[in-house]
């Protein structure tokens, strides 16, 4: 931010990530990012949603709300957890156990979880053009690397997250 001078919003819910980001940003709202707030005429380069679309409870509408808010040729930037991961998969398949967890995939905090195919769907409904969709946080141990370069359906299962 300091070095190529922009002007950088945050919008956050909670109050003590709310204090913590005041420090690091230019302008911090504490409140959820929804249509009920009064953006004027407020027209941003890149939105970005790190980690955050899993945690609210009308992803869709936060989606089709940034869209509104970019400027031309701006850029709506997600990063996902996959619920498809392999540490996911083996606590259901093997051990029939889902456990929400205080960080991760299946942090308690979660109220949507998604796949690949579910992120670039919701997405494409909402009207985004989709430049780049990929995997992100390669978890691959010896065995996953083995099963991802033996058949093409497994690769998906060593990224933690989806960047879009």
């Amino acid at each position: 931010m300091q070095n190529s001078q922009a002007i950088v919003w945050g919008i956050e819910p909670n109050t003590s990530a709310c204090l913590e980001a005041e420090k690091m940003l230019t302008k911090v709202i504490n409140r959820h990012f929804d249509k009920s707030f009064d953006y004027g005429n407020q027209q941003f380069d890149a939105i970005f949603f790190n980690d955050v679309l899993e945690h609210m409870e009308y992803p869709y509408e936060a989606l089709l709300l940034a869209k509104t808010l970019l400027a031309n040729n701006g850029v709506i930037i997600s990063s996902i957890p996959n619920m498809r991961h392999y540490s996911v998969l083996i606590d259901l398949f093997f051990k029939n156990n889902f456990q929400y967890k205080e960080s991760g995939i299946t942090d308690y905090s979660h109220l949507r979880f998604f796949t690949s195919k579910t992120i670039l769907n919701m997405h494409e409904e909402c009207g985004l053009d989709e430049l780049i969709h990929e995997g992100i946080n390669n978890t691959a141990n010896a065995y996953i690397t083995a099963l991802s370069k033996m058949c093409q359906f497994f690769p998906i299962f060593h990224f933690y997250n989806f960047v879009l």
